[in-house]
């Protein structure tokens, strides 16, 4: 039988807004993400020079796609929205930070 291992990698992204007082929003300057892999794996294979490389990109996907699920699924069991009201807000979200953000810079949370 086929040996299993059991490894965690998680994501963590931040967002730097700024707001100026009197203002209803605030405006996106930068995000920040880091890609952090449990001790039993390598980080090598998803960093080149402390940030994340191509693999590493993938995997930060999967990771912060299924945190987006969880935070889907915990609004939904709670009764604050439906699943079609989480996923319209969770693409309008998306196609917000692409469109209307464009510009704010991509700063970096280096993996060391």
């Amino acid at each position: 039988m086929p040996k299993k291992t059991e490894f965690t990698i998680t994501g963590t992204c931040g967002l730097t807004l700024e707001h100026t007082e009197g203002e209803s929003t605030s405006k996106a300057k930068r995000v920040d993400f880091r890609i952090d892999v449990s001790d039993n794996i390598s980080i090598e294979g998803y960093t080149t020079d402390g940030l994340p490389n191509k693999v590493g990109c993938n995997a930060l996907l999967k990771v912060f796609a299924s945190g987006i699920t969880g935070v889907i699924e915990l609004a939904i069991q709670n009764g604050w929205d439906t699943a079609a009201g989480q996923i319209e807000k969770t693409l309008a979200t998306i196609n917000e930070g692409l469109l209307k953000n464009e510009g704010a810079g991509l700063g970096t949370m280096k993996t060391y």
